[in-house]
């Protein structure tokens, strides 16, 4: 009995040898990961990203094929993407519209986990959590927690033992939740070139766009291409300004202000309409302005209208702290508003959906640049507040678009294009 107790002692001795000898560590499967990457020429699939956000959830499955360095084709439900490397095609199955654009050398798909795996290591703390069987496949489980904790988002990853790909990635952001599952993955199976081309369907707008990343640029550079004036703080809690870009899209005009710590950073956004409701926000006062305050992706978030601007502050900063940013943005508006009185000012009233609008903007763009000494504020009727909102009611604004010019001593009201075209550069002649 004596030397069966021994045996199966020295079994169990030896069997924890030989796994503690086939345990690997996090960076060694990370390592794995890479080397098996490193030896992809090409992949296809099916990739599906489960959202999940204020309690609703999106599923999005998405069947790809890519081939390195930059070639790939991705299809769901409502659009086809295609690169060839140096064109890309997005089919909008809804709409039979075919955008075409050049993009950077360095864009990649989103299906393409190399970038995860490039930062695995070097930009994250990485940790083993044991193995588990995912979509029947046996994995290694590590958590993923980024070496920064300015934006904190937790990951976990299920590395596929035998190919050494993530089958399955959570991503935590807080009220934020993402899964992605590699499902059906085939390697270097021989991906014709052929795949990679677009024949856009009979009858399919076809549109053809510039793709440009946005610029960084100074204060003055970003007022010179947006309609409406950028209210800067003059509290930023010891951040720094670092750059500006501005953002144009379906007609709407955004500025966003970074400024930077250290490895923190705040972000101010603005643009011109009114503030939208955050979601689990509580209501908060930033002097005689009404804001809203909530927390999302580990950041805190304060939305406000000043002037018909809508602004919004988001950084890892208190709410004391963010509230005398806002009140810096309010009280410098608040001195401009008065100096206002003495200078004329044109509101220029329009809507999205008039084409009349739309005809004459241009015009109404290129009087801003010529007459720099009248302020001009663009309102947009089916988005309006702060000061349009005033204006509008004052002076029974009913038709788009109208052209309201408060001078000194009188008011003009001009309304239609033709009327503004005739006659708006003679007011502001004599004002």
């Amino acid at each position: 009995m004596r030397r069966v107790e021994i045996f199966c002692l020295t079994i169990l001795l030896v069997c924890g040898l030989l796994m503690g000898c086939t345990q690997m560590s996090a960076e060694e499967i990370a390592k794995k990961m890479e080397e098996k990457y490193d030896a992809i020429k090409d992949m296809k699939g099916t990739m599906v990203i489960t959202t999940e956000f204020q309690g609703e959830k999106q599923i999005q499955v998405i069947n790809f094929s890519y081939k390195k360095p930059n070639k790939w084709r991705s299809e769901d439900a409502n659009s086809t993407i295609v690169s060839n490397g140096s064109v890309v095609w997005i089919y909008d199955k809804r709409k039979n519209e075919v955008i075409i654009t050049k993009l950077p050398e360095t864009k990649k798909p989103e299906f393409d986990y190399g970038k995860i795996i490039e930062d695995l290591l070097e930009k994250n703390d990485v940790k083993l959590l044991g193995v588990e069987n995912v979509l029947g496949r046996n994995c290694y489980v590590i958590e993923v927690t980024p070496k920064n904790k300015t934006f904190y988002v937790k990951q976990k990853l299920w590395i596929d033992k035998e190919f050494w790909y993530p089958i399955r990635i959570e991503i935590n952001y807080g009220e934020f939740n993402s899964i992605i599952e590699y499902r059906n993955i085939q390697f270097n199976t021989g991906i014709r070139g052929e795949e990679f081309e677009f024949k856009p369907p009979e009858g399919a707008k076809i549109i053809e766009k510039e793709f440009k990343l946005p610029k960084k640029l100074t204060i003055e550079e970003a007022q010179k291409l947006v309609n409406f004036t950028i209210i800067n703080p003059t509290y930023t809690a010891g951040y720094e300004f670092n750059y500006a870009m501005v953002f144009k899209f379906g007609g709407t005009e955004k500025v966003s202000l970074y400024y930077r710590k250290g490895e923190k950073y705040l972000t101010i956004v603005e643009s011109i309409g009114v503030v939208r409701s955050l979601p689990n926000s509580t209501k908060v006062k930033i002097g005689n302005v009404d804001g809203e305050l909530t927390e999302m992706f580990g950041l805190k978030v304060l939305k406000f209208n000043c002037n018909n601007i809508s602004i919004t502050i988001a950084g890892k900063l208190s709410e004391d702290k963010l509230i005398e940013i806002a009140k810096s943005m309010t009280h410098k508006s608040t001195l401009k508003s008065e100096q206002k009185m003495s200078v004329t000012t044109v509101y220029f009233f329009y809507s999205l959906k008039c084409p009349h609008c739309k005809e004459i903007k241009p015009y109404i763009t290129n009087l801003t640049k010529e007459y720099s000494n009248i302020r001009f504020v663009y309102c947009d009727v089916n988005d309006c507040s702060g000061e349009c909102r005033e204006i509008m009611e004052k002076y029974r604004i009913m038709f788009v678009p109208t052209a309201v010019v408060i001078g000194k001593n009188n008011t003009t009201i001009l309304t239609g294009s033709t009327n503004i075209k005739n006659e708006l550069e003679r007011v502001l002649s004599e004002s």
